[in-house]
């Protein structure tokens, strides 16, 4: 479960940027030039991963997105479809990417590439702690924060509390 306000998406042939971060999921669903340099990992077939809350996408990514059978989960500030994305993870091991950029940043500024209309950092705590309930949750990797963006560093505390509780 990858949710994310961007796709992450790309390949070397369809960015933009050439900024790593957006070739993310792609190249963990098999398309990369070279294979993953690390022991061990294997590659997630594209019809098990669940892109969540994904709403800045550049053409090659939607054109990707389009090829591929990765599912995609509407997860925005007036739209959620977690009735879907729960039954398809009921009773299944799932794997947590939580991009910060995913929320709204009028709630979480301190991310490292704000998109607007995601929802609140409380809708994000529910569609998590539902997931939990019905899923049996391997890890959770929490990614996006930028400390630049928060001199008080209030930010971790602030996710603490919101995820406390959620997994136990």
């Amino acid at each position: 479960m990858y949710l994310d306000a961007h796709g992450d998406f790309n390949t070397l042939a369809t960015t933009p940027s050439h900024f790593v971060g957006g070739m993310c999921l792609a190249h963990v669903c098999g398309l990369q030039v070279a294979p993953l340099l690390w022991p061990g990992v294997r590659r997630i077939a594209e019809a098990s991963v669940y892109l969540v809350g994904a709403r800045e996408l550049d053409p090659g990514e939607v054109s990707n997105l389009t090829r591929s059978r990765v599912h995609r989960i509407a997860f925005g500030r007036d739209e959620v479809d977690a009735p879907s994305l729960l039954a398809a993870v009921r009773r299944k091991p799932v794997w947590l990417h939580v991009d910060l950029d995913v929320v709204d940043p009028r709630e979480l500024a301190a991310v490292a590439l704000p998109v607007d209309g995601g929802p609140s950092l409380a809708a994000l705590r529910e569609l998590v702690r539902s997931v939990a309930q019905v899923a049996d949750v391997r890890g959770v990797e929490i990614c996006g924060y930028d400390a630049r963006k928060d001199p008080g560093a209030k930010l971790p505390g602030v996710l603490a509390e919101a995820f406390a509780g959620v997994f136990s």
